[in-house]
C-alpha cells in the first residue's frame, strides 16, 4: 500500500527518471507489518522495484520482491538500473489471524520449498510469530 504523502514523490521522480532509458525501475522503501498494524518488523528486506518500465526482457523475480533483466542478472534495486527514491510501501500481509496466518504459512512452505509441514510444526511456527511480531 502505498501512502498518499508519497504520491508526490513518486509522480516527481517519475517525471525525472522517464527521459533516461537506462533507468528501468523505482525502489522504494518497504515497512513489513507482522501480527498487528504497529509492528514493524525489522529483519524483512528494506527495498524493493515497485515501478518498472515496459521493457522486455525485465522479469519478476523472488516471489515478487523485485525484477531483473534478462541482460544482467543483478536485481534492479541493487544495481545501476534502479533508483531509490524516498516513497513507501506499506506491506500488511502477516497482519492475519492466527488461523488464517497457520493457512499462509503452509501455503508459502509447500509452493516456494516444496516443504510440506504437519499441522504441530504450523502451530508452533505461527505462534512464535504471533508472539514475536
Amino acid at each position: 500500500m502505498i501512502h498518499e504523502e508519497d504520491l508526490p514523490v513518486i509522480r516527481a521522480a517519475l517525471d525525472y527518471y522517464l527521459p533516461d532509458p537506462e533507468v528501468l525501475g523505482l525502489v522504494l522503501q518497504v515497512l513489513h507489518f507482522k501480527g498487528d498494524y504497529w509492528s514493524i518488523d525489522p529483519w524483512m528486506y528494506r527495498k524493493a522495484t515497485r515501478i518498472i518500465r515496459n521493457h522486455r526482457g525485465t522479469y519478476s523475480t523472488t516471489d515478487g520482491c523485485d525484477f531483473r533483466t534478462v541482460e544482467n542478472d543483478q536485481m534492479l534495486k541493487s544495481g545501476k538500473k534502479g533508483c531509490l527514491i524516498k516513497a513507501r510501501v506499506f506491506h500488511y500481509g502477516w497482519v492475519k489471524n492466527s488461523q488464517i496466518l497457520q493457512r499462509k504459512l503452509a501455503y508459502q512452505r509447500s509452493r516456494h520449498d516444496g516443504e510440506v509441514l504437519s499441522l504441530k510444526e504450523i502451530e508452533r511456527r505461527t505462534t512464535f510469530l504471533a508472539q514475536f511480531p
